[in-house]
């Protein structure tokens, strides 16, 4: 039974974690070699060694796995901390009504069994070390007994990590001031950094309530947080605050603190380490107020463009519709591809107008999803149509690989999934001279996956930050040659993710592309 931990137990399970300096970075190469280990024993593709934060698990070793974290709540690491013993093993998730419908286990990387033993640093449960297949397997004890082993040598290596943590943390803020109190608040030490930060001697400090340093009108919220955490462990431990502060002589500064707690004969004693961050705090006033003024600008440009993009389409629309009428008063050829050209024209920048129109919205977080029952596979027929026939102009062939599971009704703003694929598609065609585009459709279980690969230009790793921006190309020679304003991909992010999915891509330049988005789509 999966058993949520206490309010008291999660905060100190989080400071634990907190203090172990692995979250958010880098993998440590033991805990790679570790995780290599298990999967080595186990045959499995992927071995991890996780630290589960509050909302997210961090990936700090891996074998087979480049992400560096999970979301807690989808996670199997989420069960095993929370399972009251151990051992821990899905044979097969599939068969399991727990992960039927994990996104894990129904997209990549399509799990099928998990093994995994918890990992404890002093006490504190803070992670997991577990090996993952998209095989089934049955119990294995004396592979479980090598992963218990496994993760007895992962506890060892983490805590030497919290031990030198701990110095390495103690060192870096020696030269700052520190002040250690008691569990009322009362001063107990004050070092030489404090006396000059302050202006108190350690004789005035010493004994002293800690609000000696606290400006007036903070003192009573001190007092509040002190009583919070004597009484339940709440309080902001383990990483650092700014906050304001006061001198002898009156005048104010800002500071940066850091706490943490130990314990001494049995009772808590509070160490701060403090650094003067006034010229910091300075700056970071003025850059807040030049974010503000830069935000004040951006919101004025999409005024501007929202509006221009309503009035640009008032006198085209009359342009269009002169156009309809000339096309139908029986004008010689010649005069008929003109009013082609014209109405080609209108059509191109009418496209143009509602897409500058529909980015401008996204950015914003305005975007309307309304979704609505639709056949999938006729939505996808819609869009392969008209692009299969620009494909074939150009010599391309268009492949379309739609899996089983895709044959049915969802509820989906058709529109904005058509306006989507066609703008990837249509990507995929412009950027493609020799080859193939090929269409994959898959998923179930509530998430469908729309992949589109082509043997197009490609692009380079180092420009893939910015295909995704508005007005952006990743070479200033593709507008030249293929042309395009740098609005489509854009506003293919902008629909998926207001659609609730994700998109991503990889390429390699010279040899092709391949996007995807992977979308929730409820069956009807």
């Amino acid at each position: 039974m999966l058993q949520l931990p206490t309010q008291v137990d999660e905060q100190r399970r989080l400071a634990m974690l907190q203090s172990l300096g692995l979250t958010d970075r880098p993998r440590d190469a033991s805990l790679d070699a570790l995780a290599g280990l298990a999967v080595q024993l186990s045959g499995a593709e992927i071995g991890l060694v996780t630290l589960m934060d509050s909302e997210v698990v961090w990936v700090v070793g891996a074998k087979g796995f480049e992400a560096p974290s999970l979301r807690r709540w989808d996670s199997f690491c989420q069960h095993l901390m929370g399972a009251s013993a151990e051992p821990f093993w899905v044979a097969d998730a599939l068969q399991d009504v727990r992960f039927i419908a994990n996104p894990y286990v129904v997209g990549v990387p399509h799990v099928r069994f998990y093994a995994g033993v918890s990992l404890s640093v002093h006490g504190c449960r803070v992670g997991t070390l577990s090996v993952l297949s998209a095989e089934p397997k049955a119990w294995d004890a004396g592979l479980f007994a090598h992963l218990q082993s496994l993760a007895r040598a992962c506890e060892a290596e983490l805590s030497e990590r919290h031990r030198t943590q701990a110095m390495r943390q103690a060192l870096c803020a020696s030269a700052d001031a520190l002040i250690d109190c008691d569990g009322q608040g009362i001063i107990l030490s004050w070092s030489e950094g404090a006396e000059r930060l302050f202006g108190y001697s350690v004789a005035e400090a010493v004994g002293a309530e800690i609000t000696l340093i606290i400006p007036t009108e903070h003192h009573q919220g001190h007092r509040d947080g002190m009583a919070r955490w004597r009484e339940n462990g709440a309080a902001r431990m383990g990483r650092r605050l700014e906050l304001p502060a006061r001198r002898k002589d009156g005048s104010s500064l800002d500071i940066e603190l850091w706490m943490s707690v130990s314990h001494v004969d049995g009772r808590p004693r509070v160490h701060a380490n403090i650094r003067d961050i006034s010229e910091r705090a300075i700056q970071a006033r003025e850059l807040e107020a030049a974010k503000e003024k830069a935000e004040r600008a951006s919101q004025a440009k999409t005024h501007f463009l929202t509006n221009m993009g309503h009035e640009l389409r008032t006198p085209l629309n009359g342009v269009a519709a002169c156009a309809g009428l000339l096309a139908q008063a029986g004008l010689s050829e010649e005069h008929a591809e003109l009013v082609r050209i014209i109405e080609g024209g209108a059509q191109q920048l009418n496209q143009l107008i509602t897409d500058l129109l529909d980015v401008t919205r996204g950015h914003d977080g305005e975007l309307e999803i309304q979704p609505a029952p639709h056949a999938l596979l006729d939505l996808i027929e819609n869009v392969v149509g008209p692009c299969r026939l620009d494909a074939e102009a150009k010599g391309i062939d268009l492949e379309v690989s739609i899996a089983p599971t895709a044959d049915q009704t969802v509820l989906v703003d058709a529109s904005r999934l058509i306006q989507t694929l066609n703008l990837l598609l249509s990507n995929a065609v412009k950027f493609t001279d020799v080859g193939r585009i090929r269409l994959e459709v898959s998923g179930s279980g509530g998430r469908f996956r729309f992949a589109i690969e082509d043997t197009g230009v490609g692009f380079s790793e180092d420009k893939k930050s910015l295909i995704f921006d508005r007005f952006q190309q990743v070479d200033p020679t593709i507008t030249r040659r293929f042309g395009g304003v740098g609005l489509g991909l854009s506003l293919c992010r902008d629909i998926v993710q207001a659609m609730g999915g994700t998109i991503d891509c990889k390429s390699v330049p010279g040899e092709g592309s391949r996007f995807w988005i992977e979308v929730p789509l409820d069956s009807k």
